[in-house]
């Protein structure tokens, strides 16, 4: 039950990946407005584009994260051994190394672990967003004292 409660929240990130995409939105926007010649404008915009291009990748690793612990979580619910759980947890370590979606040394952990890590990821993800709107402050701060 615990893979299908973390799987939920992590399909629940829409709205953290699109609240990313209205501060990079904005920014630009703000840049296009105001489009003066200040080294400090330049280097907001390419932290934001660079945080904006990290958000979308968690983003995409959130969603394909959330898509195998529901997977594995709804197989696991309908299975009554344990042996079954760790037969599929070595089935998709086996996988992702054949993909190269992970390496060698993550490959055998515990589901504990691997929900810490997913975790981690989603706080990151709200991070960098909370970064993008600082980002967009800042430079809205910065071309109103011009």
């Amino acid at each position: 039950m615990k893979l299908l409660i973390v799987a939920k929240l992590l399909e629940n990130t829409d709205g953290i990946r699109n609240s990313g995409y209205v501060a990079f939105s904005l920014s630009v926007l703000a840049y296009f407005f105001y489009a003066w010649q200040s080294i400090v404008i330049y280097l907001l915009l390419i932290v934001i584009f660079a945080l904006c291009l990290l958000q979308h990748y968690l983003s995409i690793r959130i969603q394909f994260d959330a898509e195998l612990l529901k997977l594995i979580g709804t197989t696991s619910e309908t299975s009554d051994t344990k042996k079954d759980m760790t037969q599929q947890t070595a089935e998709l370590d086996r996988g992702l190394l054949e993909l190269g979606l992970i390496p060698v040394d993550k490959t055998g952990r515990s589901w504990d672990i691997r929900i810490q890590g997913c975790m981690r990821l989603f706080k990151l993800h709200v991070a960098v967003v909370l970064c993008q709107y600082i980002v967009l402050i800042s430079l809205m701060i910065f071309l109103l004292k011009q």
